[in-house]
């Protein structure tokens, strides 16, 4: 009988994932890069063009916040000031803007919220942040051979 080793090539075909010491599990799950529900995020085929339209009226509307009153008088305020201790340089107008809604980052700015509350990860347990930390990995295990969205 032919004995074949295990090497790395069949490592890949093992579901494994190893989970370090959990210290800060709520940094963690804000990790752009190492947060489970961004991981998971990814493993959806989200069309670009659907984000594309989404990050235009969210900046349409945040933009609507620049037309009250009160902010278009606080604007002229400051960008008087500014000019008034700067003096007349090129370009020392002032200006507010709302948050800049990219359409390749919009799905990281998602945040996971806990209970009928709604309360963020950081106003929960610690216990309870590790359970919700294990089942994100959980799920991201599972075998997603037949997406559950076609």
């Amino acid at each position: 009988k032919e004995e074949i080793p295990f090497n790395h090539y069949h490592r890949r075909f093992l579901n494994l994932n190893v989970i370090h010491a959990m210290r800060d599990v709520e940094s963690e799950m804000k990790h752009i890069r190492r947060s489970p529900i961004n991981q998971l995020i990814k493993q959806y085929d989200i069309r670009k063009e659907e984000l594309d339209e989404i990050a235009l009226a969210l900046k349409e509307k945040s933009d609507e916040v620049l037309s009250i009153d009160e902010l278009v008088d606080l604007t002229s305020k400051i960008s008087a000031r500014f000019s008034s201790v700067i003096g007349n340089q090129v370009d020392s107008t002032v200006s507010l803007e709302t948050m800049d809604f990219d359409p390749n980052k919009i799905l990281n700015t998602l945040k996971l919220m806990i209970g009928k509350k709604r309360r963020q990860t950081g106003d929960t347990s610690l216990g309870i942040n590790n359970i919700l930390y294990i089942s994100l990995i959980l799920l991201s295990l599972e075998d997603n051979t037949v997406p559950s969205i076609i």
